[in-house]
């Protein structure tokens, strides 16, 4: 496979690696366990970020593996359930991983978390849901993310709502699964903060494909903004619905939106619509054009959101396999919050004792859509 990265991330590479050792072909590869969905629902998400784990892996063995060992990325397919997630971080763990990336739905990460806690063995996630590691009993210390929180993107959406759209009333579209319920409860705790009004609150179910009775409510409501708090093919299909009752109204999605998909299916209705991201598509910091040039390359298109997080989520394992003492569950869960700041495709990763996302609203940019596609301003 051909080394993904540009030279400026090549060189921050090497940076981390052990001088003066090289990867040996006799020795046996460190096994990382890679456990997401990528068919089904959340193919369109997951078959690129099973990509970006292969480039990770060829990066970090291009550029010296850990300690004279190649790195291998077991990936594996839980389908979106969280019992075959569970099943299948027990499996990866049995086989000797040291660490599993994984998954990418809040479900499937928390049943991950659950197993790889009882192991003591760190997992990174790829959803905003920081309550997976931020427990009510205190922050786990085996549960990263490598996304930022939906503590830190709400306000940023909230706030820009309130002093660029000039919103007064704003209403809630969210799906009931535990991503959509922990966004809408966290967007309304920043709309109170910022002053602003929630005049209603809607759930869906992220199978449906007719929000009609719940647009209808939030049209009656009265408000001028709509936030659209879900993934996958819904909030596109939430969108058109939302254009054709209530066409004035300004709508404003989390990150779950920042995929080709809702472009294809939301259509020329998609245009107009806010959201954020942290891999900055317009105005992409050095290490961003990097990663962005290096996609395109190999893709010929630019990366999804998801391709990020994926992506992210193996270098800061690999990274932090090269800064443990020894390749193992602790040392690693140690090393993580000990690294020197990393520079990677959705920001600056500063992994501490307390927090275990890394990234803060810095890293947080805010998106529009225009003709398909997400613009950065």
């Amino acid at each position: 496979m051909k080394l993904f990265l540009g030279s400026f991330l090549a060189a921050a590479l090497c940076a981390v690696a052990v001088p003066g050792v090289s990867v040996a072909a006799d020795a046996p590869p460190i096994l990382v366990g890679v456990d997401i969905a990528y068919t089904g629902t959340f193919a369109p998400s997951g078959e690129p970020q099973r990509d970006a784990i292969r480039f990770a892996e060829a990066e970090i063995n291009a550029t010296g593996g850990v300690r004279g060992r190649k790195v291998h990325y077991e990936i594996e397919d839980n389908g979106g359930k969280p019992e075959t997630a569970a099943q299948l971080a027990e499996q990866l763990i049995g086989q000797g991983a040291v660490a599993i990336v994984g998954g990418n739905s809040t479900a499937t990460s928390a049943a991950i978390a659950r197993v790889c806690t009882n192991a003591k063995i760190p997992q990174i996630f790829m959803t905003p849901s920081a309550e997976l590691w931020n427990t009510k009993t205190g922050v786990n210390p085996y549960v990263f993310q490598s996304t930022p929180r939906n503590e830190i993107e709400a306000p940023v959406l909230v706030r820009f709502a309130r002093d660029v759209l000039k919103a007064k009333k704003i209403a809630i579209l969210y799906d009931e699964n535990p991503y959509g319920s922990s966004g809408s409860i966290l967007v309304a705790d920043a709309a109170k903060a910022a002053a602003l009004t929630v005049v209603d609150s809607e759930s869906y179910n992220g199978a449906g494909s007719d929000f009609t009775p719940q647009i209808l409510k939030i049209r009656d409501s009265g408000a001028d903004v709509v936030f659209l708090w879900g993934a996958n093919q819904a909030p596109a299909i939430a969108t058109r619905q939302i254009r054709q009752f209530i066409p004035k109204a300004n709508i404003i999605g989390g990150t779950g939106i920042v995929n080709e998909l809702f472009g294809t299916i939301a259509g020329k209705a998609g245009d107009g619509v806010y959201t954020d991201t942290a891999l900055n598509y317009t105005h992409p910091s050095p290490t961003q054009k990097a990663f962005l040039a290096a996609y395109h390359r190999v893709k010929s298109t630019r990366p999804p959101t998801p391709v990020a997080f994926a992506y992210d989520a193996a270098m800061l394992i690999g990274m932090g396999l090269r800064v443990a003492k020894e390749p193992t569950g602790d040392a690693l869960a140690t090393a993580l919050v000990s690294m020197k700041p990393l520079a990677l495709a959705d920001g600056t990763f500063r992994y501490t004792p307390t927090d275990h996302a890394g990234l803060t609203e810095s890293d947080i940019h805010m998106a529009v859509v225009r003709n398909g596609i997400f613009f950065n301003i």
